[in-house]
């Protein structure tokens, strides 16, 4: 009964979850298996360790078919070539049954994941400042609290609205795009 909570849970936490997280659980999920495929032939079990490494392509070309390298950004296709370098190192991997082709996409997809997770961090960090700055401006002393302006206390300054994500949402312009960071368009 606990598994299908846990179940329940990662569907749940995957339909709730913004794009750049589901980037990265498809990041994270790819490690897992390669890192589970090399246990496996480690333990001479190839047929299952096979079986991983299938799941971490699949995976991979997931990623690879969300990437649009025909949007004009030269980053999109420098993105794609290291996916494509990942999953040939799978395909190498699978072919020679050796670990040094699944050493080389771990160490690739680790990169990714410390990239994808800095990118989470600092969207829910900004996401949150700007619901403060929100909070915080629509709270006004009530009128009457026993202060005129002259007596009032000195005011706390309020924090600088955040950093606009425009480039996440909207079409490049003058700004940095997010697009253009990672070639990855958030629009479904």
């Amino acid at each position: 009964m606990s598994a299908s909570f846990g179940e329940s849970y990662r569907e749940a936490d995957i339909l709730t979850a913004p794009p750049q997280r589901l980037h990265l659980m498809l990041i994270e999920g790819a490690i897992r298996f390669i890192e589970r495929a090399r246990h496996l032939w480690r333990e001479n079990q190839f047929d299952a360790g096979f079986e991983s490494l299938l799941r971490a392509q699949e995976i991979v070309a997931e990623i690879l078919s969300g990437i649009k390298t025909d949007s004009g950004f030269p980053i999109a296709r420098r993105v794609a070539a290291l996916y494509t370098f990942v999953y040939r190192c799978l395909v190498e991997a699978g072919l020679k049954r050796e670990e040094k082709p699944l050493e080389d996409a771990l160490r690739v997809l680790a990169i990714q994941r410390e990239t994808w997770q800095e990118l989470c961090q600092r969207l829910a960090a900004a996401s949150e400042t700007r619901e403060n700055v929100q909070f915080s401006s629509q709270q006004e002393t009530p009128a009457g609290a026993g202060f005129d302006s002259e007596n009032a206390p000195p005011s706390r300054s309020q924090p600088a609205a955040p950093h606009s994500l425009r480039g996440l949402t909207e079409p490049p312009g003058s700004e940095y795009a997010g697009e253009y960071a990672s070639g990855f368009s958030w629009e479904a």
